[in-house]
């Protein structure tokens, strides 16, 4: 009998959020008092409980520049160089 592991699955921008704010040396809970949002709301973002595309973009934009985050890079999961040359193809 198999058995499964479980596997935790982090999308690009739960990671890239997580990196960021532990690299800062923010909690999530300073981090989401910053921002004016609620704790748990960037706690599901960061876990992928809640889609960064679900959330109001003042929240959005209010995370990326606390964490110092170009939003294309959570939109897009790319910065805007290689989204240019990905659209130019």
């Amino acid at each position: 009998m198999r058995v499964k592991q479980k596997v935790e699955r982090k999308s690009y921008a739960g990671k890239l959020l997580t990196e960021k704010r532990l690299q800062a040396g923010v909690s999530q809970m300073d981090l989401a008092y910053m921002a004016e949002m609620s704790p748990i709301v960037y706690q599901r973002l960061e876990t992928e409980k809640r889609e960064f595309s679900d959330t109001r973009m003042k929240y959005g934009l209010a995370i990326c520049a606390i964490l110092g985050i170009d939003p294309y890079m959570i939109v897009f999961e790319r910065d805007r160089e290689s989204l240019r040359k990905w659209l130019l193809k």
